[in-house]
């Protein structure tokens, strides 16, 4: 059987929390393993500078090494991966539109069963960038760049998981803080965990049942296949397999 995963993207713009809602998931959810993209990034190259240090294709070359790594991780635990799906570009036009540089590979669409986008008032992400000391973000206090980049991004990912059938989850800012809505994605990322729980049961039961119980290869248990729509016979299957009951029982 297939190897069933999970294997969550969070997505926002920078600023917006996502460490800080890992933090929350860290200490509330058990059977989750959480990673900080960048820290595989890191790990990768040495230092997150020398990875910033290297040229576009390099980059890429290690995001999509760093996905193939996380593909095969998810394989034996439920993941929660933050992430960044672009950047704002270094030079920036003179008038119209911001630009934007899309970090996103082939290998995280292949890598995420679903996403999670957390939104956030502008006003906010500026006034919660200045106030995080440790790391040093550009443009994180332009309010209009803020608000062009998280709309960039909802609508390109959004896209791309719907090219791919990937859950798409966007999770609006609560209306009296303007900060993104935590509660609500960590309810829904314990309802995706709950779901991939069971599917797990279900795989189990089914590879049990299935399996030869002796060397002639006779499975364990006989099941009964009824084609209930007419898919494959016009007849009514339910009512000939109880005709054909009241046969075998006299």
């Amino acid at each position: 059987m297939d190897v069933l995963r999970l294997c969550i993207g969070l997505y926002g713009i920078s600023g917006v929390g996502k460490s800080t809602f890992l933090g929350t998931l860290e200490s509330g959810e058990q059977r989750l393993e959480v990673v900080e993209g960048s820290d595989v990034l890191a790990k990768r190259c040495g230092s997150l500078d020398k990875f910033k240090s290297l040229g576009s294709s390099q980059k890429r070359a290690e995001r999509e090494a760093a996905g193939e790594h996380l593909i095969h991780r998810s394989e034996g635990n439920p993941l929660v991966v933050a992430a960044h799906f672009s950047f704002p570009a270094r030079e920036q036009p003179a008038t119209g539109p911001f630009s934007f540089e899309v970090a996103f590979t082939d290998t995280d669409a292949r890598l995420y069963t679903h996403v999670v986008y957390l939104e956030a008032d502008a006003q906010v992400i500026a006034s919660q960038s200045s106030l995080d000391t440790s790391r040093s973000r550009q443009h994180c206090d332009n309010e209009e760049l803020l608000e062009q980049w998280q709309r960039h991004e909802i609508d390109q990912l959004r896209t791309r998981c719907e090219r791919n059938g990937t859950p798409f989850s966007l999770i609006g800012p609560l209306r009296d803080s303007g900060r993104s809505d935590f509660a609500a994605a960590k309810a829904l990322i314990h309802d995706w965990l709950e779901q991939h729980k069971n599917r797990l049961a279900v795989q189990k039961w089914l590879k049990d049942s299935l399996e030869p119980s002796n060397a002639a290869g006779v499975p364990k248990s006989v099941f009964l296949l009824i084609d209930g729509d007419g898919t494959l016979a016009r007849e009514d299957t339910t009512r000939l397999f109880f005709e054909e009951l009241a046969v075998v029982q006299g």
